[in-house]
């Protein structure tokens, strides 16, 4: 009857370990603090908020969030935690938008004509994209892409499970001009009148795991609870048998 206790709150123990409550990054600490650090790559600094460490730039910290920008920004952010156990992102909030252009297939109309603002964007231009990969040692593991959108919580695939790094980065085709004059441009150029594009994440709720990163807690099925507790309740019958 005891042993038959004890195996019962350990299963207990471990089905609740796989339950850990969610936590909301906010990306808050950057405004309340200096940095913590700084990232001579990308000359990012480096904030820390509920106990993630994440990149941001001081010239686009306009609010409590991550910005990526590509006219002096940053164009990516890694996202950790500090103690280094793996965690589960669930969703975030993302908002991003796009000034990407390209001009027209045909030549340029007349430098002084109506038709040439018209035909300046009136190409197809790819537009840039925000992509998130979840990363096990380095290596990535699960990988995700969304593009320009108002406002919109963005719910993570399961692939991105018992992750220990999550890197955001923001892609811009390469052969985008910034601060271009479109009436010096060709056919099919794609060209910005000043940046090309701005994303922002914020409130990543995600789960972090309690156990060891190389031991991965496991649910208790429905089916051993009731065998335990039949177990149990045989061993009552028995007790009350013996008496």
């Amino acid at each position: 009857m005891r042993s038959v206790i004890r195996a019962l709150m350990f299963l207990t123990l471990i089905a609740s370990a796989s339950h850990a409550s969610p936590v909301t990054v906010t990306f808050d600490s950057a405004f309340n603090n200096p940095p913590i650090g700084n990232n001579p790559i990308t000359n990012a600094e480096i904030g820390v908020s509920q106990g993630f460490l994440y990149e941001y730039s001081t010239v686009y910290l306009n609010g409590a969030y991550i910005g990526l920008h590509d006219d002096g920004g940053i164009l990516s952010s890694f996202i950790k935690p500090v103690n280094g156990l793996p965690f589960t992102p669930h969703s975030v909030d993302v908002f991003g938008y796009s000034l990407l252009n390209k001009t027209g297939p045909g030549a340029a109309p007349y430098r002084n004509s109506a038709e040439l603002a018209a035909w300046s964007t009136s190409g197809s231009a790819p537009l840039p994209t925000l992509t998130f990969q979840g990363m096990v040692n380095g290596t990535t593991t699960a990988t995700q892409t969304v593009g320009p959108m108002a406002w919109s919580t963005i719910n993570f695939s399961k692939a991105f499970a018992a992750i220990d790094s999550l890197l955001v980065s923001l892609n811009i085709h390469p052969d985008a001009l910034q601060y271009a004059d479109y009436t010096e441009l060709g056919r099919n150029r794609l060209w910005c009148a000043e940046w090309c594009a701005e994303f922002q994440i914020d409130n990543l709720v995600l789960t972090s795991n309690v156990t060891s990163p190389s031991i991965s807690p496991v649910p208790l099925p429905a089916s051993a609870l009731f065998l335990i507790a039949a177990l149990m309740g045989l061993g009552l019958v028995k007790a009350r048998s013996r008496a």
